[in-house]
């Protein structure tokens, strides 16, 4: 597949990486799929329902990290009320999944229905390569998924890219709720 999904399903986002390579990517700034994987950054799609329950909301200014909007120009950043919320019951950090490859797409098991209790606030992301995006997206309708730069590689520069996404949000955000939900990372 081309990895793309019919537009109106999800609003996508993306995140440019800033010119910091050493805070981003430590000792492997010099490795060429890093160095490509900067220059695109990652694109987020994010259904509705999160910006619609406050996970993400339009930039009003005050200091998330803010992601483009591709189909209008504007941006968004992380909820900072809705990452409260979360870390004042105990979910301290997002829960983020490297799809691997393959067959995943079939047999990943992301329904963590038995481990978060319906409606607690929480983050889930899974990091799918280009080319599974719409197999994912037919399975797991309700994920954030973060499409990875390549399809290249494998479930360890899927890690890289989590941590890489990770550090970029607490690196540049300003609200607080936002940089202790990523301070793990």
């Amino acid at each position: 597949g081309s990895g793309s999904v019919e537009q109106g399903e999800d609003r996508e986002l993306t995140l440019a990486f800033g010119s910091d390579v050493r805070a981003l990517c430590g000792s492997f700034g010099a490795i060429e799929s890093v160095q490509r994987g900067r220059a695109v950054g990652l694109r987020l799609l994010v259904p509705e329902s999160y910006i619609e329950d406050g996970t993400f909301e339009f930039d009003p200014g005050v200091g998330g990290v803010v992601f483009g909007s591709v189909a209008d120009g504007g941006s968004f950043c992380f909820g900072e009320a809705f990452l409260a919320r979360c870390l004042a019951i105990g979910i301290g950090q997002p829960i983020c999944v490297p799809s691997g490859g393959g067959d995943k797409p079939d047999t990943a098991r992301l329904n963590y229905s038995q481990f978060v209790e319906c409606g607690t606030p929480h983050l889930h992301i899974v990091f799918v390569k280009p080319r599974q995006v719409t197999e994912y997206r037919l399975r797991f309708p309700q994920l954030v998924l973060c499409v990875l730069p390549t399809d290249d590689g494998n479930v360890g520069d899927a890690r890289f890219w989590v941590k890489a996404f990770c550090v970029e949000v607490r690196r540049r955000s300003s609200g607080s709720s936002t940089r202790a939900f990523f301070e793990r990372f």
